[in-house]
């Protein structure tokens, strides 16, 4: 398969480009070890931004043929979240729409992030309630305050989603506004 450059690609304005990138970057304990490869996509991904593009990433994390491979999103969600807001902000002051609409971008992944992990949260409750009572942790007259308490923990969850929600409504307002001006 021959991969494309960004100059074979011609006229990218109005189009969608999906962009493979390398962000199979090395864990230490569930924590980013080196943003080297992340840090690189970026020039790649302003520069199709710049072009007027709208953009589809994809990327994996790890082995997922070994049984023990600490493969997951989390800790790089937690990179591109943390840059979300400061790409925004200095768009947003250098007036520089690309960087405002990486900014969005990155946190658009941060609010699916949170809306795909809802489901394993509160699954996560129904397991830990069902295990402290085969355990014995839990007598039977306690089981409805522990399972009240474990969903009220999940309910965090919609609640953090629901504030993602509002910041990229927000964040797409303020590049509006600044569009208008």
């Amino acid at each position: 398969m021959e991969i494309r450059t960004l100059e074979a690609l011609g006229e990218v304005a109005g189009q969608k480009v999906f962009v493979r990138v390398d962000h199979n970057v090395p864990l230490d304990a569930g924590a980013v070890e080196d943003d080297t490869r992340i840090r690189a996509s970026l020039p790649t991904l302003n520069e199709l931004l710049e072009a007027g593009s709208s953009l589809v990433l994809a990327s994996h994390l790890g082995l997922p043929v070994l049984p023990d491979c600490e493969a997951g999103r989390g800790p790089v969600a937690g990179i591109v979240t943390n840059a979300a807001i400061p790409l925004f902000m200095i768009g947003l002051f250098a007036n520089l729409r690309p960087l405002m609409d990486l900014g969005i971008l990155f946190f658009l992944g941060y609010v699916a992030f949170s809306l795909i992990t809802l489901p394993v949260e509160f699954d996560a409750s129904r397991r830990a309630v069902a295990v402290l009572q085969g355990e014995g942790l839990v007598m039977p007259s306690e089981a409805d305050g522990v399972r009240a308490v474990l969903n009220a923990a999940a309910l965090t969850y919609i609640a953090a989603a629901a504030m993602a929600i509002s910041q990229l409504v927000r964040l797409v307002m303020l590049r509006n506004m600044r569009d208008n001006d």
